[in-house]
């Protein structure tokens, strides 16, 4: 299991697909995909914690089913959110791996409004910055409550 994590246009996705691309025959799952209808992006923040729900059972479908590797291409800004694919992940004996873009523009709130592709302006970039757990480990990540 692959878990990516990063602010809006950091990066996540051109390292999803960097990721997917050397390793093959993986799958990438982001809860973005909930949103697209015929090829069209289109966000409803009334949906976003059904379509995390979508994500996080496309995942275990995905791990039950021994696809590897399966990459998760969201924000992941806290520890919270990524615990439920770690615990699938190792209720289907997975490595877990966390990964997070190496660019220079990473925190760069400006940089990251006019890089990102579904629109979010630098506030709401911010906030998810200024929420972001940095330097997540695997023990964190399996061993607190945070």
């Amino acid at each position: 299991l692959v878990l990516l994590r990063g602010l809006p246009g950091s990066g996540k996705s051109y390292l999803a697909k960097y990721v997917y691309n050397l390793l093959g025959n993986g799958i990438v799952l982001s809860t973005d995909d909930y949103f697209i209808k015929d090829g069209v992006y289109e966000y409803d923040p009334n949906e976003l914690s059904t379509a995390h729900i979508w994500n996080k059972q496309r995942a275990i479908n995905a791990m039950e089913a021994r696809i590897n590797p399966v990459i998760i291409d969201n924000t992941n800004t806290k520890v919270w959110e990524m615990k439920p694919y770690a615990k699938s992940a190792i209720q289907n004996n997975y490595c877990i791996v966390i990964l997070e873009p190496d660019t220079h523009w990473k925190f760069k709130p400006r940089e990251l409004q006019a890089r990102n592709t579904h629109g979010v302006n630098k506030e709401n970039i911010n906030k998810m910055k200024d929420r972001y757990d940095y330097n997540v480990t695997i023990e964190q990540l399996l061993y607190t409550d945070k």
